[in-house]
């Protein structure tokens, strides 16, 4: 996955990543998500975007 945001913050005590600003995540899957607000692991496997928006055709199988 690549991330896109103006910045960025590393909290050492929690091991976490995270921003408040406006973020753009592209996947493996060739997805592109947007939103306000973005934590992660240090790895990016498990992350969240706080205020999502967009539209998907994809169903919640996919």
């Amino acid at each position: 996955m690549t991330l896109f945001t103006d910045t960025l913050a590393w909290d050492n005590e929690l091991e976490l990543i995270y921003t408040d600003d406006s973020v753009m995540v592209t996947t493996e899957l060739q997805d592109t998500l947007y939103g306000v607000g973005f934590e992660s692991d240090v790895r990016l496997e498990y992350w969240k975007i706080m205020q999502p928006s967009g539209v998907t055709d994809r169903g919640e199988e996919e």
